[in-house]
């Protein structure tokens, strides 16, 4: 009898061990199977990421397609660096060449032509596209990777200036970003296909005229003891009077389709609506701007310039008026600054 309690709990302890060693065997494989998925999930997250970084024959395909709707919306045609003959500005600024000379702001930066985007310091150059304004004067953009960060940049100038802000159009930001992250670009309005929505282009519009960088920011002069303010943005003058409310004209470009209507209404309604077109007179170039329904004047004319203030060039906007834009305000940075030359005329400007 005690021997065969003694042989059952010898069984039983040897049934436990096998149960034991199943289970640990049973853990084992499963925490070597969860191993090798994560394994395999990182290694997917970083041949995904490696993807979207990279900057691709196909990417820059997207981009240049896009560049072609754009161009049409924007009423301007650019000419894209391939990277065999190098791009010339209407200013002579010669494309990558004088990259090495470039500034980003104001401040020296590192710009170098890298179409794989693999350059690891500074501004790696993917794209460059350039418009040579029929008026003179250029708008160069840069389509960059900083930091593993997509950035445009552009420079639009009347000189040979090599100095690159950051644009301000959300049409380029938005898509190179879109192109540069794997993701689809969103769709641009143009001149045939005039929505309700791209409202640039409808009852007599043809899209807007853009501001030259160097004149966009808010300006101040003072004139006959009253301080002015000019807010000038990509498509927008704001102007304010000293204790007078602000008068906003958006840049129209005029399209065939325009019409002088007569109903009151209709004119209130597009009273911020402004003609406007880029012109050069006493070797200035303005943007002229005509109120949307003025049948008679020469309208107002407006141009980003530099003067010797202090012993150094610095910028300001002219302000003109009458048949030869002669210049009637200087405008300024800093109030200050207006209020110090509130008094003063430059020998290169023309005044009536």
């Amino acid at each position: 009898m005690k021997k065969g309690i003694l042989g059952i709990l010898l069984l039983s302890l040897v049934l436990a061990g096998c149960s034991s060693n199943s289970a640990a065997k049973k853990e084992s494989t499963n925490k070597s199977s969860s191993t090798v998925k994560t394994t395999s999930s990182s290694t997917r997250a970083k041949a995904s990421a490696t993807k979207i970084g990279a900057w691709t024959t196909q990417k820059d395909t997207e981009l240049s397609s896009f560049i072609k709707q754009w161009e049409k919306v924007m009423d301007q045609t650019y000419t894209q660096y391939t990277g065999e003959t190098n791009l010339t500005t209407a200013n002579g600024t010669v494309y990558p060449t004088e990259f090495k000379t470039a500034t980003v702001d104001g401040q020296p930066a590192e710009l170098v032509w890298d179409p794989k985007g693999t350059q690891k310091v500074g501004y790696a150059v993917v794209a460059l596209y350039n418009y040579n304004k029929n008026t003179g004067g250029s708008i160069t953009y840069a389509f960059t990777i900083k930091d593993g960060t997509p950035i445009v940049l552009v420079n639009e100038t009347n000189t040979a200036s090599n100095n690159w802000t950051q644009t301000k159009n959300n049409d380029l930001k938005e898509n190179f970003a879109n192109i540069y992250n794997g993701r689809p670009t969103t769709t641009v309005g143009s001149v045939n296909e005039k929505t309700a929505t791209d409202d640039a282009y409808s009852d007599g519009r043809n899209g807007y005229i853009t501001t030259p960088v160097a004149m966009r920011g808010t300006w101040y002069a003072k004139s006959y003891g009253k301080m002015s303010k000019l807010e000038v943005s990509e498509h927008e003058i704001v102007y304010t009077s000293e204790g007078e409310k602000p008068a906003k004209t958006i840049l129209y470009r005029p399209g065939n389709g325009r019409k002088f209507d007569t109903d009151s209404a209709v004119q209130e309604a597009r009273q911020e609506w402004g003609v406007a077109s880029e012109v050069t007179k006493n070797d200035l170039n303005y943007i002229n701007v005509r109120g949307w329904y003025q049948t008679a004047g020469a309208g107002t004319f407006y141009a980003a310039h530099t003067e010797l203030i202090d012993g150094k060039q610095t910028p300001v906007v002219v302000v003109g008026g009458g048949a030869s834009a002669w210049t009637n305000t200087v405008y300024y940075q800093t109030e200050a600054l207006a209020e110090q030359q509130a008094e003063v005329k430059y020998d290169d400007l023309i005044y009536q």
